[in-house]
């Protein structure tokens, strides 16, 4: 067998060999500990997780964020001391590294925290990466007023916006955004959790965690053709991961009253009043009541009338109601105010829980509101309930429902700004007029010479009964995929469903002037379903730590639909509302009814770009097809684009850190759509009418043959009206964030505006189409300040606001007609119009120079 030698190096580079290699151990070893791995978790005071935290090693570049369950890992060089962790609206902490390989921590809200994050159409921004006209009321806000409406507590609190509220019981408010800038509807869309729903007085203040107001196009254009007059983006409270249950009780109780009364006259000056107009128009006093000669006399009844006691006429035992009346002259005069006005009182009672356990949270509510009108035997009452849920599986999928079911239930006369109302009526009746004859039964004009107003004690007596019930159910259902890193899937499917009933009782008026004598019973209910499916795909990803990207792409498919239906009867032998039913009429049967639905479909998209925190730019685009419109004019494109710059992250603006917090600077541009033109503008459409459009074929009198007559004539070439808006803006905070205050200019232009215009008579009965045919102009500053700070070592928080808006609108033309002019009615139902140069609305009536008081004085032709 044949042996290998073996050769060995000599002994003295063993040697050598051996040094390198433990030399090169030591290396590997040192380099092995020259960094190390830290992870850890971040919670809020709540013990919620929080995700999007920065984690910096301090005076480094190196760092990384939190994840959706606040985690993060860090591999840190061995030197590091300490981690820094911020997140907007978090106090900023450092925590030391050590030997420490776990760091956890429980960040702190600064005052201000929640309101950092601001709804946005389909997601959510921070604050300070807004770069349109985006203002927000958090729930903090709206404690500060006792309105039953939402909206209605928005009063003052947002620049640029305009809240006019109602007057009757649980009345909603009239919102408008940046002035009027359209003759069609100017109302702006509401978006309650998702759902899109209409003005309402039906969600609880108190479950309300915060409203956003997109302003301007370029922030509302997500929206498309239904952000033209702004939106309203309303958000109600959830609760948190890892939240122990909390249960709020609120009880609140308060009284309404009416202000700025007229100062009415009483008998003896509406007498001299009724003097000196009959000496103005040289003529002799000569009245049915007051009599004539050179003062007026008061009688002691004015039923018979201006008849004095002692008169037979008045013998008690000549009563007979209702044939024979009779009414006692009211010598100190009635103050129709005083008799229909009242304290109202108002209670509301709010029990909520809201907690949240590792991957669940909850919120549940429920309300009641109890307001007495401050006219007499009027109330409105509303239950709330409310349900917010969602889960987690696993770190990938959420899943999530949003319900609210209210129940409103109102009685007496609700009409409101019209001339047949009781308020109108109380300034219409005389003075001299009692409210009761001599026998308890309502007086009024019956007594001659009294004019032909309606006794509005009586008019809202008889209306006690009058009731409408409202239930309506809203909300949604969510899932929410992680599909991968910064990319997420969210398909949301809402629904707004409500049901309306009333019931109207017309009462015998035997007191007034102008009598009803029979009794009938007028019933309507209608009901609507509005459902909406938006699909988002919403991806996020950071670059070199510097360029961050949002980009959000979508559909939303909405569909309306809506039924109504009237009946009603007369002739009752009994008053009594539990007997006057529609079966127990014997008179005047009638009924009516209609249905219409209207659909949407869309896609849109917006992409978000925020260089260094500073440099901040978004574009929007959304593709609306309408079934309001023809099928040549269905489809409409609306963009935006914005920009923002953090100026006072500059190094030139170094100096002033120490009292400026943030400065920034935006501006953006953006196009919004209009298609508020009813259902069926493009077509042509018949209808019946028994007394238009039936006639009898078959010569009697005793029957006819039913049919059709034209109802509305089509306009299949109506396009969108569009909307486009230029705003410049400046926000700043200052002083550790306890004075903030923001500027916007804006210019908002509206073409081819929607309006039905009116046309001669002879063409017909039929009803206009909504035709394109105009511009408006508006032109705005809006100004916010805001300071908030503690006393007594933060035991004590207070907050002082201020708003300041100014703008102007301009007809900049309504049709090639240059004289043309739409609106303008009379009889206290609407005194406005538009023309071309003019602002709207604009009062309308005649410029009186002065009154002539001789004939020798020249005659001045009156001025439009």
């Amino acid at each position: 067998m044949k042996q290998k030698k073996m050769i060995f190096p000599p002994k003295e580079k063993w040697t050598r060999m051996f040094l390198s290699l433990v030399f090169l151990m030591v290396m590997t070893t040192g380099m092995a500990f020259a960094q190390k791995t830290v992870t850890g978790k971040v919670i809020d005071e709540n013990g919620a997780s929080v995700p999007g935290v920065s984690v910096i090693v301090k005076g480094t570049t190196t760092g990384t964020i939190t994840d959706n369950d606040g985690k993060y890992s860090l591999t840190v060089p061995a030197s590091a001391q300490t981690l820094t962790f911020s997140f907007i609206g978090m106090v900023t902490t450092e925590l030391l590294i050590g030997q420490n390989k776990v760091l956890n921590l429980t960040m702190k809200s600064e005052t201000i925290g929640v309101e950092e994050v601001v709804v946005v159409g389909y997601g959510t921004r921070l604050k300070e990466q807004i770069t349109g006209s985006v203002s927000t009321v958090s729930d903090k806000q709206l404690k500060v007023s006792s309105a039953p409406s939402v909206v209605s507590r928005m009063q003052g609190q947002i620049s640029g916006v305009t809240v006019t509220s109602g007057n009757t019981p649980g009345a909603d408010a009239t919102i408008r955004i940046h002035g009027i800038g359209t003759i069609n509807d100017p109302n702006p869309l509401y978006v309650i959790d998702g759902v899109p729903v209409g003005p309402g007085n039906n969600v609880n203040p108190s479950d309300v965690e915060s409203i956003s107001v997109l302003k301007d196009a370029s922030s509302a254009a997500i929206y498309g053709s239904r952000g033209a007059n702004g939106v309203i983006l309303i958000t109600t409270k959830h609760g948190r991961e890892n939240q122990e249950p909390t249960i709020t009780l609120t009880i609140r109780t308060g009284t309404s009253q009416a202000t700025n009364q007229y100062n009415m006259l009483n008998t003896a000056q509406y007498g001299q009043a009724l003097w000196l107009m009959a000496k103005n128009k040289g003529n002799a006093p000569n009245y049915q009541q007051y009599g004539k000669g050179t003062s007026p006399v008061i009688p002691d009844y004015i039923l018979p009338a201006a008849t004095m006691s002692g008169d037979p006429s008045v013998d008690p035992k000549l009563y007979n109601y209702p044939d024979y009346q009779i009414y006692k002259a009211n010598k100190e005069g009635t103050n129709w105010y005083d008799e229909i006005y009242r304290k109202g009182v108002i209670q509301e009672y709010d029990l909520s829980v809201a907690g949240g356990g590792k991957k669940s949270t909850y919120s549940l509510s429920g309300n009641y509101l109890d307001e007495q009108g401050f006219l007499i035997n009027t109330g409105f009452k509303r239950y709330n309930f409310r349900v917010n849920a969602e889960s987690k599986f696993g770190n990938w999928l959420k899943v999530g429902e949003s319900l609210q079911a209210i129940y409103i239930h109102q009685n007496g006369d609700f009409g409101n700004n019209g001339e047949g109302n009781a308020i109108s009526m109380a300034y219409r009746m005389q003075p001299i007029v009692p409210v009761y004859d001599i026998q308890g039964n309502f007086a009024g004009t019956r007594a001659p010479g009294t004019g032909n107003a309606v006794n509005p004690v009586a008019q809202l007596y008889h209306a006690k009964d009058n009731d409408g019930k409202y239930f309506r159910v809203l909300g949604n259902i969510f899932g929410e995929a992680t599909l991968m890193k910064g990319l997420t899937f969210k398909t949301l499917l809402g629904y707004n469903m409500g049901q309306w009933n009333g019931k109207n009782y017309t009462l015998p008026t035997y007191e007034n002037a102008e009598p009803n004598k029979t009794a009938g019973l007028s019933v309507n209910s209608n009901y609507s379903i509005l459902w909406n499916w938006s699909n988002t795909l919403n991806y996020n990803t950071t670059i070199n730590e510097i360029h961050k990207i949002n980009v959000v792409i979508g559909t939303e498919a909405v569909e309306s639909d809506y039924q109504w239906m009237s009946a009603g009867r007369s002739q009752y032998f009994s008053l009594s509302p539990d007997y006057m039913q529609l079966g127990s009429g014997e008179l005047n049967k009638i009924n009516d009814g209609n249905g219409s639905s209207w659909s949407l479909f869309s896609q849109f998209g917006r992409a978000n770009y925020d260089l260094k925190g500073k440099y901040f730019l978004e574009a929007t685009a959304r593709r609306d097809g309408s079934s309001r419109f023809g099928a040549g004019k269905r489809y409409g494109i609306f963009p935006a684009v914005s920009g923002a710059w953090e100026i006072s992250k500059e190094e030139f603006l170094a100096s002033t850190k120490n009292w400026l917090d943030m400065l920034k600077i935006r501006a953006g541009w953006g196009k919004t759509g209009n298609d508020r033109i009813g259902e069926y503008n493009m077509y042509s459409t018949f209808g019946t009418n028994g007394y238009t459009a039936a006639y009898n074929l078959n010569g009697t009198t005793g029957s006819a043959v039913a049919g059709f007559e034209p109802s509305t004539k089509g306009n299949p070439n109506v396009s969108w009206e569009t909307t486009e808006t230029l705003n410049l803006g400046v926000n700043g905070t200052m002083f550790d964030r306890k004075l903030t205050a923001s500027i916007d200019v804006w210019q908002r232009n509206t073409s081819d505006m929607l309006y039905r215009l009116s046309v001669a008579q002879v063409m017909g009965i039929a009803r206009p189409p909504y035709v394109n045919i105009g511009k408006m102009k508006n032109t705005g500053i809006d100004v916010e300040l805001g300071y908030h700070n503690t006393l007594m070592s933060g035991k004590f928080t207070y907050a002082v606001n201020a708003t300041w808006s100014h703008y102007k609108n301009e007809v900049v033309s309504l049709s090639n007609n240059l004289k043309e002019v739409v609106g303008y009615s009379e009889r206290q139902v609407e005194y406005t119009r538009a023309t071309t140069g003019q602002a709207y609305p604009m009062f309308y009536g005649l410029i009186v120079d002065g009154i002539i008081q001789t004939a020798a004085e020249p005659v001045v032709p009156f001025k439009l």
